[in-house]
């Protein structure tokens, strides 16, 4: 019998049994429910089946770990170690395992509960509930998502949920548990035990400690797979689409460019707490804190000097603006000024160089189209893949009707600066734009002139109204946009489409909806509802990496009409 000493049951139960002295933990892992007994402490061990519960080796003493106040100690001690092996990768980047939790430490459960404080545990229950559309919900959504395709959503159907970053599928590691949530519990990587094929060393020094990356532990080829798998998962298990036969989410567009690719960068600085900083290496009191981005999990900043997934040019030219920002910081701190929190722009441009003027206008020729925008507007930061995600969602657009037509109108909502209206102008007979932002619509307009593309509108309204236009609201367009002929984009906000919008898409009834998201929930929610409402067939899902080392994807759905006629005109 091997004898093992744990915080295991008696940290979980809030008691002591440690005869009045500091615990020391034995050595060896735990994989079965039994008592331990050390030189200067007693514990209950319980065993998980999958996954297991560690102990510390050699004789040094170990000090308990100061638990947090409102730590929920069911079904993991604070700072328990367990061995598990990771099975899939939420849509937020985590690594998700599952371990069984025997008779014993189930039945824990309501004794752990007993001996809470019930003020305790009332306070508890209302700091857990996660605020809607905040960061908690979004966590339980990915984990319940991945468990979703995995089969089984808590402990009864095929394990206890263990999620830790940094981890990669069929990886066995250590985690040491932080948190217990109502149906999981979260942890922090300790160390690789059996590392994955697809494991690589990441480029920056930063991560684990910046949350700007969640994937450059991966290979390339592992985060596209692993972001196919996401879209597939939340098309097919949590909105419960059903792809054509012969359908299929594809392997990701992307290019060989996994680093040096972004062409902005957006660093932050908050106001100093107080007029007083290190001196650096001019002798003189540094005024600024970091300058950089959130720490993971965390509100607060982390130091950036150099970032690996933006261009060679930012990379250069960020040193310098970093020291201007800390000297105009030091005028204004000698000037007795208060000093400020501001976010800094760096946007490379292949005719401008580095532009960090919010408001100066800069240009990208794209697909053979010019584009003039404000440095500080959105537009797409990887230049090396928008032109591929541009000419799928325009091949996707044109390509010939079910009846063998060619498609005549193009209609872009949520357009912004017109780019997919612009680029598609010279395939239809007509494009129109809709977008809320009258900045954006001001650069379509001018973009239009600019190109001598004469058959793009471009109207500043709510999404909704582009219905109103094809019905012969606007004057200018003397055209019948017959929904037979017609081709809808869809490149909403990551909140997706709300069903007022979709309700009057559903009515106009075009031949084809091409719907670009930068959030595949949302997206995949969309497509049920739109699926469900009116007599559309999915005919292609191709996913885009626009966004390598990271955890966010694009996708591109199309949507046929399987009826020859339109309806609700």
């Amino acid at each position: 019998v091997r004898l093992v000493v744990t915080l295991g049951l008696a940290q979980r139960l809030g008691l002591s049994l440690g005869l009045g002295l500091r615990p020391r933990l034995g050595s060896g892992l735990s994989s079965g429910s039994g008592l331990g007994l050390g030189s200067r402490g007693l514990g209950l061990g319980l065993g998980l089946g999958s996954g297991r519960r560690l102990c510390a080796a050699g004789e040094a003493e170990v000090e308990a770990p100061s638990v947090p106040r409102g730590f929920t100690p069911w079904p993991f001690a604070y700072h328990e170690e367990v061995e598990v092996t990771v099975e899939a990768v939420t849509n937020l980047g985590w690594g998700i395992a599952r371990v069984s939790l025997d008779a014993a430490v189930l039945a824990a459960k309501d004794s752990a509960e007993e001996v809470q404080d019930p003020q305790l545990k009332k306070r508890r229950r209302r700091r857990y509930k996660p605020r809607k559309g905040g960061s908690g919900e979004r966590e339980e959504a990915s984990v319940m998502n991945a468990l979703e395709g995995l089969g089984g959503d808590n402990a009864a159907e095929g394990g206890w949920v263990v999620q830790v970053p940094y981890a990669v599928p069929g990886e066995t590691v250590v985690a040491r548990i932080f948190k217990n949530r109502k149906s999981y519990s979260e942890a922090d990587l300790v160390s690789v035990v059996k590392p994955s094929p697809g494991r690589v060393e990441p480029k920056c020094g930063l991560f684990g400690v910046c949350g700007g990356c969640q994937y450059q532990h991966m290979s390339l080829e592992l985060q596209r797979e692993s972001k196919r798998k996401q879209v597939e998962e939340l098309l097919l298990h949590i909105a419960k689409v059903e792809l054509p036969e012969g359908v299929r989410v594809e392997y990701p567009v992307c290019t060989d460019e996994g680093y040096f690719y972004r062409s902005k960068l957006t660093p932050h600085y908050n106001p100093p707490r107080a007029k007083v900083g290190e001196e650096g290496e001019d002798g003189r009191v540094r005024v600024l804190g970091a300058i950089g981005f959130q720490k993971r999990g965390s509100r607060s900043l982390v130091d950036v000097p150099e970032c690996p997934i933006a261009t060679k040019g930012i990379n250069e030219a960020l040193p310098e603006i970093r020291a201007n920002a800390e000297s105009d910081a030091y005028e204004k701190f000698l000037g007795d000024a208060k000093v400020k929190g501001a976010t800094l722009l760096l946007r490379d441009t292949p005719k401008h160089g580095v532009v960090t003027d919010h408001s100066r206008i800069v240009s990208e020729t794209v697909r053979g189209v010019t584009l003039k925008f404000r440095a500080g507007d959105f537009f797409q930061n990887n230049p090396f893949v928008l032109p591929l995600m541009i000419e799928h969602v325009i091949a996707e657009a044109r390509k010939p009707l079910p009846s063998g037509a060619a498609p005549e109108f193009f209609l872009d909502a949520y357009c912004g600066g017109g780019l997919f209206a612009l680029q598609a102008a010279k395939d239809f007979k007509i494009v129109i734009g809709v977008d809320i932002s009258p900045g954006s619509i001001q650069s379509a307009q001018l973009n239009a002139e600019l190109n001598g593309l004469d058959n793009a509108y471009f109207t500043e309204a709510d999404s909704t109204e582009i219905f109103k236009q094809v019905r012969g609201a606007d004057e200018h367009i003397e055209n019948d946009f017959h929904p037979s002929r017609s081709i809808v984009v869809i490149d909403p906000p990551r909140k997706g489409c709300d069903e007022a919008f979709l309700d009057q898409l559903i009515a106009y009834g075009p031949a084809r909806v091409v719907y670009v998201s930068c959030d595949a929930s949302t997206q995949a929610r969309d497509a049920k509802y739109l699926l469900a409402k009116a007599p559309y067939a999915i005919s292609r899902v191709m996913p885009v990496d626009l966004f390598p080392q990271t955890r966010h994807i694009e996708s591109v759905i199309t949507f046929d009409r399987v009826e020859a006629e339109g309806f609700g005109l």
